[in-house]
């Protein structure tokens, strides 16, 4: 379901993108921003939900912000008690209740999980809008290799992290929720090395 949710239609007989990802040919599921308006703009997030086959497994939530082939899932839990305060995080304008037709245009922030993710997403193709010549095929690769590592890692940790929280009732939420605030720190290392080895994108 990752990869699908990941796919261009890399590989398939309509041979896309012509160009790049991040300059997109056709509508697809991970969805980037057209200079040319061909798009919606970039995909807002993308998830993958578990449901348990056997009584005594617990659902797993796995969520990345932004178009997904630059993301990295994260397992999250509705058994969990709450989410690490940056991933609820809003950008600039900060969380509040206000009629659409007066909300003002939302920012990047670095407390915020989303926004971060729209930075990396931005320095990948090397512009909030266009995807500059040859960034993303010499990106995405790099942003692949560390992200897919850590979903397998977090893969491979999974069934132990929820043996014993199913086997330990009254610290289920504490277990599982610290199990996803590990993972989300160790992307949030990953994605500022990422962010560091590529230059700030063009605005």
């Amino acid at each position: 379901m990752k990869r699908i949710a990941r796919d261009h239609y890399e590989d398939t007989f309509l041979q896309g993108p012509f160009f790049d990802a991040a300059n997109p040919d056709f509508l697809t599921l991970c969805m980037h921003v057209s200079p040319a308006d061909f798009t919606w703009g970039n995909t807002a997030s993308s998830c993958v939900a578990v449901l348990p086959r056997e009584p005594g497994e617990l659902p797993v939530f796995w969520w990345t912000p932004g178009p997904p082939c630059n993301g990295c899932y994260v397992p999250f839990f509705p058994h969990g008690s709450g989410l690490p305060a940056i991933v609820s995080s809003a950008g600039r304008l900060g969380k509040r209740v206000i009629p659409a037709h007066q909300a003002g245009e939302d920012g990047f922030s670095p407390t915020s999980y989303w926004w971060l993710y729209h930075e990396l997403n931005n320095r990948v193709k090397g512009d909030s809008i266009k995807s500059l010549p040859g960034c993303y095929p010499q990106r995405n690769p790099q942003v692949r290799d560390r992200f897919d590592a850590l979903e397998q890692q977090f893969s491979t940790q999974l069934p132990e992290v929820m043996a014993r929280a199913v086997e330990n009732p009254p610290e289920m939420s504490r277990i599982l929720d610290e199990f996803s605030a590990a993972c989300v720190q160790q992307v949030l290392a990953a994605m500022e090395n990422l962010l560091a080895t590529f230059p700030a994108s063009s605005k």
